[in-house]
């Protein structure tokens, strides 16, 4: 696997020039880090927040149940299937085969576990889960 592929994403192919045949394999659709992109900032922060936004109005709406750690479960589990089913719905970013369903089905788990840690405050630093 190249590490690379981790923080840099393929750009966009320019648009045809008119009147001039090029190979596809010519063509460089350039790159760009991933941590740079706007999608970035709209994203994993953008969803945490609200996915600890609706907790906390749930808390003050309906404090019967809004206490409870599966309304910030739900919560996360609610944005990051929007935002999965939003990101599929695109015919440029949708898996193409079976085995690309799964995995993007289990990182997009991965990621709604991550949005209610995230919202929860589990997320620490390794050493102070380790407890040192």
């Amino acid at each position: 696997m190249n590490i690379r592929r981790l923080f840099v994403a393929e750009g966009e192919l320019p648009p045809p020039v008119p009147g001039k045949a090029v190979a596809a394999g010519a063509q460089n659709p350039g790159s760009v880090g991933v941590f740079i992109t706007p999608q970035s900032l709209s994203s994993f922060p953008v969803a945490s927040f609200v996915v600890s936004m609706v907790w906390l109005l749930c808390q003050k709406l309906f404090p019967a149940w809004g206490q409870s750690l599966w309304v910030v479960i739900l919560s996360a589990f609610l944005v990051g299937g929007a935002i999965f089913l939003f990101s599929v719905s695109d015919e440029d970013l949708k898996p193409r085969n079976t085995r690309a369903w799964i995995l993007a089905t289990v990182v997009g788990f991965i990621n709604c576990l991550l949005l209610a840690c995230s919202a929860l405050g589990i997320l620490k630093v390794p050493g102070e889960l380790a407890g040192s």
